[in-house]
């Protein structure tokens, strides 16, 4: 199992939400394609944003590999050439991709939780 400077795991288990940011931000920091990789990286970040700090996100996923992912999905569900990944497709691949339930906001009641 591999470890970062400060000794956070790279492999083998689950990392919490804020391990799992701090590792993808120093990959950033090294990758040829920082552009593409920041752009996954800040919807990461917007998306987790609505789960608690003890979520778990499995070591094994990366912003490169969840840009990966979108670029084949993308490439098998294109139309003329092109593929346009809206706001909820977003949201829902990313999630998907990283493993994680649909965040319950702490602002709002569904009031179908009650029927």
């Amino acid at each position: 199992m591999q470890k970062s400077p400060e000794g956070l795991n790279r492999e083998g288990c689950d990392m919490i939400k804020n391990e799992f940011l701090l590792m993808m931000e120093q990959d950033l920091q090294t990758h040829e394609n920082k552009q593409q990789l920041a752009d996954v990286l800040n919807c990461m970040k917007e998306i987790l944003k609505s789960y608690p700090p003890e979520t778990e996100i499995d070591s094994a996923k990366t912003a490169e590999g969840c840009f990966k992912a979108m670029r084949e999905y993308a490439q098998k569900n294109q139309e003329s050439g092109c593929y346009y990944f809206g706001h909820d497709k977003s949201v829902e691949f990313i999630t998907d991709y990283l493993g994680l339930g649909k965040a319950k906001s702490g602002g709002t009641i569904d009031l179908f939780d009650f029927v």
